[in-house]
């Protein structure tokens, strides 16, 4: 699993929380302890659309989690998916008779074309649905630091220290 601290900036109408991180795991960079929010307010950062089962508001510090169960389901429907159907196209076409007046490489190429397009949208389909942004997004799983206040969505395993970073 993995776990970025990060600054929420807006809530979309969506409700999707646009959050920022730093590149490098935010508020890793010093020893600092007193949660000062120094190292999310420079350049260099990351917006990034994540869920917010947890209602968080902006200017909330937050923890975001990826399970790493859904970053190889993503990695798999992003990448394999495309170029499995590409390949299947280009074995279809290729084993197809000359009925369309092309060579067997030509309709190879064409079919393993018309099965990547195919594949791309149903990708962008998938991900852009309810059911996909469940099982590939980040969420939000614990507010850090609101006015004082910690709120938790789910077990959070390992501990997040407050650190600003000066560096």
């Amino acid at each position: 699993m993995s776990i970025h601290v990060g600054l929420v900036r807006q809530i979309k109408e969506t409700g999707l929380a646009e959050v920022q991180t730093d590149r490098r795991n935010a508020c890793g960079g010093c020893q600092s302890s007193d949660g000062c929010r120094a190292c999310l307010s420079g350049g260099g950062k990351l917006l990034s659309q994540v869920l917010n089962p947890i209602d968080a508001k902006p200017g909330d510090l937050v923890a975001i989690e990826l399970k790493s169960g859904n970053l190889l389901r993503g990695a798999a429907l992003f990448y394999i998916f495309p170029i499995m159907l590409l390949v299947i196209g280009v074995l279809l076409g290729a084993s197809a008779g000359a009925v369309i007046g092309m060579t067997e490489t030509g309709r190879g190429i064409l079919f393993g074309l018309i099965g990547l397009c195919i594949g791309m949208a149903l990708v962008r389909w998938i991900a852009g649905s309810k059911t996909g942004m469940n099982w590939f997004s980040p969420r939000i799983s614990k507010i850090i630091n609101r006015d004082g206040t910690t709120t938790h969505i789910s077990p959070f395993h390992g501990s997040i220290k407050k650190q600003s970073c000066c560096g």
